[in-house]
C-alpha cells in the first residue's frame, strides 16, 4: 500500500512540474512577444529621427548651395584684361583706361570697358548703321561665350539694331542703353552695356 502511495505520489509531482514546466514556457513566450513588440515599436521612432536628421542635413545643404549659388551671381564681372586682349586682336588701339578705339577712313570705332559696363559707339558720315553692327559684331567677338544672365551676345546685338533713339530695355542681367546722337556734328550711334547688381 506504500508503494501505491508512493507511485500516486510521483504521478502527481511529474504532473505538477509538466504544468510548471509548461506556464513558465509559455510566460517565456508571453515575454519575448512583448520585447520583440517593444522594438518593433521603437523602430518607427528610429526611423522618424534618421529621417528628420537627413531632412536637416539636406536643408543645410540646399541652403549652403543657395549662398554659394548667390554669392558667385553677385560677384560676376566683365574681364576687362581679356576684352582689351580680343579687340587689340582686332585693329583695335587700347589705352591704359581701357578705352579701345579704331579708324577705318572716316569712320571710328571706339569701346570703353569697365568692369561693370562696356560702351561701343561709331562716328561717321556714312554708312553709319553698318558700322554700328560691325562694332557690335567686334564686341560679341570679344565676349564669345559669356553668359548676360541667361541672355546672348546675339540678343542684345538684334535688340539695339532695331532699337529706337534713346530707347532702354533690360536684357538677362544687363541694363542696355541705345542712343543716336551728334559729336561735333558728326552723327554717332552707341550702346551702353551695364551689369545689374543683384
Amino acid at each position: 500500500m506504500n508503494k501505491s502511495v508512493a507511485i500516486t505520489a510521483l504521478a502527481v509531482s511529474a504532473l505538477a512540474l509538466a504544468s510548471c514546466s509548461t506556464e513558465a514556457s509559455n510566460d517565456d513566450s508571453t515575454d519575448n512577444g512583448a520585447m520583440t513588440q517593444t522594438a518593433t515599436q521603437e523602430s518607427p521612432e528610429t526611423t522618424e529621427e534618421t529621417s528628420e536628421e537627413t531632412s536637416e542635413t539636406t536643408s543645410a545643404e540646399e541652403s549652403s548651395s543657395e549662398t554659394t549659388t548667390t554669392a558667385a551671381s553677385s560677384s560676376v564681372r566683365f574681364d576687362e584684361a581679356a576684352l582689351k586682349s580680343e579687340l587689340e586682336g582686332m585693329g583695335y588701339q587700347c589705352d591704359d583706361d581701357d578705352d579701345c578705339t579704331k579708324t577705318e577712313g572716316a569712320i571710328i570705332y571706339d569701346v570703353d570697358i569697365d568692369d561693370d559696363s562696356v560702351d561701343a559707339e561709331v562716328q561717321g558720315n556714312n554708312d553709319l548703321d553698318q558700322h554700328f553692327e560691325t562694332i557690335l559684331t567686334d564686341v560679341g567677338t570679344a565676349f564669345g561665350e559669356y553668359d548676360f544672365g541667361g541672355a546672348s551676345w546675339d540678343e542684345i546685338q538684334t535688340w539695339s539694331l532695331e532699337a529706337g533713339e534713346d530707347e532702354e530695355t533690360v536684357l538677362g542681367n544687363v541694363e542696355l542703353e541705345h542712343d543716336r546722337g551728334e559729336d561735333d556734328g558728326i552723327p554717332t550711334r552707341d550702346l551702353s552695356v551695364e551689369l545689374i547688381e543683384s
